[in-house]
């Protein structure tokens, strides 16, 4: 029987502590509507489920809800709301006042020692204190996080706002940038629209310029050709005149020497005519030379004029290189520009 309390007690629940409540009630008001030891009596149940509680959570440590810590307190006024209304309806003329007192005091002190054992588990609530030592601590510690908290808002704050600095700053560069790769591109726009219209005319131009040169040239090639051509015909005529001209002078010399051997001592008429004949040898040889002198003296001056051709279209060649390559320059230099600042853009 006592393990049984014992165990009812240290297992205690709040539907438990309701049947004792309506025990300890149904027994007060018992005493009160049939007036057995007024005033006291009918506070010894409160007394009693108060203790009871008491010893509970003193004892077996358990932890009562809010409800059951304040059941004595309900259970005292409603008691004593019971006593008066039981003083009430038996009408309070027709009792005296040495009746009537004692019976109010019943009625009142239910009430008293409600409130006393409600202040007294509350107070004794070993769990409230570690609630409200818990409680203090999250306290605490939510005052320490929520300075934390605006420290690190504070500092939050801060790199926000240098975030966007930052930003404006990288978009004002970027911008700028931009404006400049803009420019860079019209300029380069306007560069290809330029090369654009005028290298195909240029273009034309210098294919126009080089058959001209190559017209030149071929023609130069075949002046030359046919100035060779003719000085060799000339020199091979004069050559084979000259030749020809000499094996007679020689053949003339051999008969004249045969006859002159002969007849040296003969005739000095013979010796004038060899002389005669040897001096229209010699004349047809310095015409033969002078002719030769000539046809070289020609030859000499095509080939200054064909040189003079030649050196012309080497320079229309030259300047036409120059010019190509000046154009190949520019093309480069745009080539390079457009790609140092595609390198800078891919960089930033």
């Amino acid at each position: 029987m006592l393990s049984r309390l014992q165990a009812f007690f240290s297992h205690l629940t709040a539907r438990q502590a309701f049947s004792l409540f309506a025990v300890a009630l149904l027994t007060s008001a018992f005493l009160i509507f049939e007036n057995i030891g007024e005033p006291l009596s009918p506070s010894l149940p409160v007394i009693l489920y108060g203790s009871t509680l008491f010893y509970c959570q003193k004892k077996f440590f358990l932890t009562l809800n809010t409800t059951v810590k304040d059941s004595p307190y309900f259970l005292g006024f409603i008691l004593t709301l019971l006593g008066l209304m039981e003083i009430l309806n038996g009408g309070l003329v027709a009792q005296g006042t040495s009746t009537v007192v004692p019976r109010v005091g019943a009625a009142i002190l239910p009430t008293v020692f409600g409130i006393f054992f409600r202040q007294l588990l509350l107070s004794w609530d070993s769990s409230d204190a570690y609630f409200d030592r818990e409680y203090q601590s999250i306290a605490d510690g939510l005052r320490t996080d929520a300075a934390k908290f605006r420290d690190a808002q504070a500092r939050f704050v801060g790199l926000v706002t240098e975030f966007v600095k930052t930003r404006e700053e990288l978009l004002s560069g970027e911008e700028k940038v931009f404006g400049e790769y803009v420019a860079a591109l019209k300029e380069g726009t306007s560069v290809l629209a330029k090369i654009q219209r005028n290298y195909p005319k240029r273009i034309d131009g210098l294919l126009e310029d080089i058959a001209a040169v190559s017209g030149r040239v071929s023609n130069a090639a075949s002046s030359i050709e046919a100035t060779v051509t003719a000085l060799t015909q000339t020199y091979a005529r004069e050559f084979e005149e000259n030749r020809r001209v000499l094996a007679a002078a020689r053949s003339d010399l051999e008969n004249q020497a045969a006859a002159a051997q002969l007849a040296i001592g003969n005739s000095l008429s013979g010796f004038a005519a060899h002389a005669e004949g040897l001096r229209q040898a010699a004349a047809s040889h310095v015409s033969g030379s002078q002719s030769v002198r000539d046809a070289n003296t020609k030859l000499a001056e095509q080939i200054a004029e064909s040189s003079a051709e030649v050196s012309h279209v080497v320079g229309d060649l030259k300047r036409l290189a120059a010019e190509v390559k000046a154009i190949d320059e520019i093309i480069g230099d745009l080539i390079n520009l457009l790609s140092n600042r595609v390198r800078e853009l891919r960089a930033e």
